[in-house]
């Protein structure tokens, strides 16, 4: 098994991103992680589509934002095998934003996306 995230899984589609940010989409915290979610046909070659975003507010120096984006993307990057299993021919966009005021260990955020994780195929599986 290969752990790569390549562009097709990256959410860059203006119009997506636009739908994804309404209020009406489902969503829930797992501290400190927030995810969006909502299913939609995309490509055939992508079963997700990920957005990772860390607030300016939190965060004021882009070392540091970049740094929590590179630490969520690699937790994702290697545990989203068990998300794209366990969603057999479902496809979603999927937001995860990073909410604490500082910077969290690597094995704190693959925690929480995990269980993150978790939440999301329980939700999915009841909608």
């Amino acid at each position: 098994m290969r752990f790569t995230f390549t562009k097709n899984e990256r959410l860059c589609s203006q119009k997506l991103i636009d739908a994804l940010m309404q209020r009406s989409n489902p969503s829930f915290l797992n501290f400190p992680l927030i995810f969006v979610w909502k299913q939609t046909p995309l490509p055939p070659q992508a079963k997700v589509q990920v957005l990772i975003s860390v607030s300016k507010r939190k965060f004021k120096r882009a070392v540091d934002r970049n740094q929590v984006k590179r630490l969520v993307r690699e937790a994702y990057r290697l545990n989203k095998h068990l998300l794209f299993d366990a969603l057999n021919e479902k496809q979603l966009i999927l937001h995860i934003n990073y909410i604490a005021p500082q910077i969290q260990s690597f094995e704190a955020i693959q925690h929480s996306l995990l269980n993150g994780f978790h939440k999301l195929l329980k939700e999915i599986q009841t909608s």
